[in-house]
This record gives C-alpha cells, structure tokens and sequence, in this order.
C-alpha cells in the first residue's frame, strides 16, 4: 500500500483529525506502511 493510500485509510478510521506524525505512527502501528529508513516520513507525507 502507498504512503497516501495508507493516509487515506487511517484519515478514514480516525475519530479525530490527525496531524501527519500521527498518522505516520498509526499507519505503521496497524501494518499499512512504514518509512523505508527516512528520517522525516512525516515530512514526505
């Protein structure tokens, strides 16, 4: 899954909005995408 599906998908199930570090965490939390070794995944997203 890419980095903007993944955002979409976690947007989609929060209850709250959410910045993009926390959705960097959630995303990599529930298994849908993680960083491949950057220092600023929240900066990419």
């Amino acid at each position: 899954m890419s980095a903007i599906d993944a955002a979409a998908k976690v947007l989609g199930e929060a209850r709250a909005p959410l910045n993009t570090k926390e959705m960097v965490e959630k995303m990599s939390a529930k298994g849908y995408w993680s960083s491949p070794g950057g220092k600023t995944p929240h900066a990419t997203l």
